[in-house]
């Protein structure tokens, strides 16, 4: 189940660049297009965490025993996707989520390589920097061909 929830997610973020280009076309500017589209989002999540039991508690015992940090995941969502509505509209959305694709598999590489924000180890082995070649070979093609 994981495998098909994460492809229909990839194959909605492509759908959410167009929606959110248009929407910055007919608002003109990229911030409120943005500032609209979380807004949205942020009811659609509101609604849904109504409707748990223990969700305010859980906010609280959160806020006590996390850290800092793991609580910037929608700063650097937002800078994800400001990105991703800067760039569509001028390389097209097969070249930006290509883009978009090695930059989060590098970064997936080095996060469990290291271990980072207190994820497993997996080495960075010669099969998966070899992945990460080939799809910039992909880059590469889409870009020039």
């Amino acid at each position: 189940m994981p495998f098909i929830l994460l492809l229909f997610a990839g194959m909605m973020m492509p759908v959410q660049s167009a929606a959110n280009v248009q929407l910055r076309s007919a608002l003109t500017s990229p911030y409120l297009a943005l500032a609209i589209a979380y807004f949205i989002g942020f009811l659609l999540l509101f609604i849904l965490c109504i409707t748990q039991k223990n969700t305010i508690s859980t906010l609280f015992h959160a806020l006590k025993t996390k850290q800092s940090w793991a609580w910037l995941g929608g700063a650097v969502g937002v800078i994800a996707v400001l990105a991703n509505l800067v760039s569509a509209p001028v390389l097209g959305a097969s070249l930006t989520f290509a883009l978009l694709l090695t930059g989060q598999m590098a970064m997936s590489i080095v996060i469990d390589h290291f271990g980072f924000f207190h994820m497993p180890k997996r080495k960075a082995s010669a099969s998966r920097l070899i992945g990460i070649t080939v799809i910039l070979g992909g880059i590469l093609l889409i870009r020039y061909f």
